[in-house]
């Protein structure tokens, strides 16, 4: 079986090329999950054009990006269980490893499993990074 590396959050939405952001999927895993997230490639170029003039990540900024995360991710829940588990498991691991790196904490703790309530979680730690950052 032919593998390949998946970024969870895609470099083109502001994801990041670590380790914690990538996952081992199938060839054809790879292809499923692009064709159920793809998003058109202007709404990715209006975010960009919004905001990549910013010095500063201000609340305008990751305003912007929750609405693009949210609608690469809207249909997350058509692929199988065990790639949204995959995808769960690698926001649960870049979380960690912000929290480590910024000495950050996660305000609420929870056990359910869910993609939105990470993606949430990981939005907040990256506002708290911010707002450590600016001080």
């Amino acid at each position: 079986m032919i593998t390949e590396k998946h970024h969870v959050i895609p470099i083109s939405v502001n994801g990041h090329d670590v380790v914690e952001n990538l996952t081992i999927v199938s060839k054809e895993e790879h292809v499923l999950i692009h064709k159920t997230l793809n998003i058109a490639y202007q709404y990715i170029r209006e975010f960009r054009e919004k905001t990549n003039h910013k010095l500063t990540f201000d609340k305008d900024y990751f305003v912007e990006l929750r609405v693009m995360h949210c609608a690469y991710f809207r249909k997350i829940d058509n692929l199988p269980d065990h790639l949204v588990e995959k995808h769960v498991h690698s926001l649960e691991l870049q979380i960690e490893a912000l929290e480590k790196k910024y000495g950050l904490s996660r305000i609420e703790q929870t056990n359910k499993k869910a993609f939105d309530t990470r993606l949430y979680q990981y939005h907040t730690i990256l506002w708290a990074i911010s707002q450590k950052i600016q001080k």
